[in-house]
């Protein structure tokens, strides 16, 4: 299932795979930009970058939601994640992230 399916909603430092240019594989990385169009620029994790990714080619990993926090999260229109989420952080603004949960 791809993470639209799922209900879940895509944001901006989501942990997701992607099929790099509408492929066949999925490949590990994270939603850097959400266009409000059903589209995303991915980071993969290799190194490799795309913008405009369908969303219907964005899954979330087996084990479930897990987002990135560069920065001070806020809510976007009130869903920044859901009760349960794996998350990953910076304490206090500091250069390692730490595995959490919502």
């Amino acid at each position: 299932n791809n993470a639209e399916e799922d209900g879940t909603k895509l944001i901006e430092g989501s942990k997701v795979k992607a099929k790099y240019k509408g492929g066949l594989t999925f490949y590990a990385g994270v939603i850097k930009v959400d266009h409000g169009d059903g589209t995303f620029d991915i980071d993969y994790d290799d190194g490799d970058k795309e913008t405009r990714v369908r969303g219907e080619n964005i899954q979330f990993p087996e084990s479930g939601p897990v987002f990135i926090a560069n920065q001070p999260m806020t809510p976007v229109e009130g869903n920044v994640g859901r009760i349960g989420w794996k998350v990953e952080a910076r304490y206090r603004g500091g250069r390692t992230f730490y595995a959490g949960v919502i």
